[in-house]
């Protein structure tokens, strides 16, 4: 006997065209009972805090737009969150996994890196930068 996979839940698209979520295309849309089940699972180590900060420009203070802040967890090497600065060189990281050592490289094509090392963010803390 078969399992009871329940209602057909899961739809997929088998047209080679882009896709558009607010107008989904129903020539080619199909259902299956294949995949009734979907669990995700998200590591949060020690769990979560939130790293923000301004980047400026120091020679005069200036914002500077577009620039690349990487957070690493020595709990997860060689995988890094990556996030940039706003038009107001303001960044946040609301959902950064907390520990000890983390390490916050902050980068722009023209600029000098500045490197934070050994940045501890506890559970449910807050690290503000700038």
């Amino acid at each position: 006997m078969n399992p009871d996979y329940g209602p057909e839940r899961t739809l997929f698209d088998a047209d080679n065209r882009p896709i558009d979520p607010e107008n989904p295309s129903t020539t080619f849309l199909y259902s299956t009972a294949n995949y009734p089940y979907t669990t995700l699972m998200f590591e949060t180590g020690n769990g979560l805090g939130n790293i923000s900060g301004r980047v400026l420009y120091q020679v005069n203070n200036s914002s500077v737009q577009g620039a690349k802040v990487t957070i690493e967890n020595p709990l997860f090497p060689g995988l890094a969150a990556t996030i940039y600065t706003n038009a107001s060189g303001n960044f946040s990281a609301s959902y950064a996994l907390a520990g000890n050592n983390l390490k916050i490289t902050i980068s722009k094509y023209g600029y000098v890196d500045l490197v934070l090392e050994n940045v501890v963010l506890p559970p449910n803390g807050t690290k503000k930068f700038g």
